[in-house]
């Protein structure tokens, strides 16, 4: 919660639910990676393609169903106005300023101790109309409902509201889950290396030579599970010979993926059978060859978007510290 403007008529106090609008963006990026390895045929797809999925729809409702709040604090109007926009649609409330009571940071501890707050007007006959629905460990609750007791000249609440000491001292939300994605990022960037590296070394030393297609198909690979999904490896087989001896390899591209049906049947397409085409051997091992003499994205995409996370995390991480250590009035 913040104060958007402050004047001797009116005080206005705003909330769009940034931080957890943030994690929302954060679980959309990592359920998006998990979803693009389990579309790649890797190992165990169902858990990627699950985790992927929870991951993806969490950060779509933390986007979506909050929403933004504006609460209006009226002089010559002598009313609160409260305005809610989200999905639904927007809503409007009003309350006389004669019947507020008072204006606290109302807490919230979880199971773990963690304690967040969101700002709550307090009426005369004891009823709370909370500003917004969730609760958030924004320092900047305290100090809006500061202000607004300030600008009504009300009485502090009964239980005394935390103190801006207090508020920045909590411990940030969901920073150690933060943490563990972190390692997860860590871990996916380092297999996206490796890959890349496996990858650039093939396309570096691998030679050239003449081979003659004997058939291409496409195989189907499913993964384990309930959720198993499907991938389609193109298999070419071809003949081709190294210092004088013949070998056959069906592999097509240097990190043999398997994608979707219509990608391995574009690709086997390119060589039809008896045809002669261009494989590329490793000369420390001739028997292993390609066909397909290209860069893939799928090593830089297991480093990209981790290193994406990660700059989020860092970014996240750095504005929970500076918010712990401004001083509030």
């Amino acid at each position: 919660m913040k104060i958007a403007r402050l004047d001797n008529d009116q005080l206005v106090l705003t909330d769009g639910a940034a931080p957890l609008r943030g994690i929302g963006a954060f679980l959309i990026l990592f359920g998006a990676l998990w979803l693009f390895a389990g579309s790649r045929g890797a190992a165990l797809t169902a858990v990627p393609l699950a985790i992927g999925t929870l991951a993806a729809l969490g950060g779509f409702l933390m986007i979506l169903l909050p929403g933004r709040v504006t609460a209006a604090f009226d002089k010559p109007g002598r009313t609160l106005v409260i305005t809610r926009r989200s999905l639904r649609g927007r809503t409007q409330d009003e309350v006389e300023l004669s019947k507020i009571a008072t204006v606290e940071a109302e807490p919230s501890t979880g199971s773990r101790g963690l304690t967040t707050w969101r700002v709550s007007v307090i009426l005369q006959n004891g009823a709370r109309v909370p500003l917004t629905t969730w609760f958030s460990n924004s320092p900047g609750h305290a100090a809006a409902a500061k202000a607004a007791r300030e600008f009504l000249s009300l009485p502090e609440p009964a239980a005394p509201a935390p103190s801006a000491a207090a508020l920045t001292a909590a411990r940030p939300i969901g920073k150690g889950i933060l943490a563990a994605f972190g390692v997860m990022c860590a871990v996916f960037a380092a297999l996206g290396l490796w890959t890349l590296a496996r990858e650039a070394r093939l396309l570096d030393v691998a030679r050239p030579t003449a081979a003659t297609v004997l058939s291409a198909r496409t195989e189907m690979k499913r993964s384990s599970g309930r959720n198993a999904s499907v991938t389609y490896l193109p298999v070419v087989s071809y003949r081709y010979e190294v210092d004088g001896r013949e070998y056959i390899s069906t592999r097509v591209t240097p990190l043999n993926e398997s994608r979707s049906g219509r990608w391995a049947a574009d690709l086997i397409a390119r060589y039809p059978t008896n045809s002669t085409v261009t494989a590329w051997y490793d000369p420390e091992h001739p028997e292993q060859a390609f066909l397909l003499h290209e860069w893939s994205l799928l090593p830089l995409f297991f480093i990209a978007f981790p290193l994406v996370i990660l700059a989020f995390l860092v970014t996240i991480s750095r504005r929970w510290e500076r918010a712990r250590e401004t001083p509030r009035p």
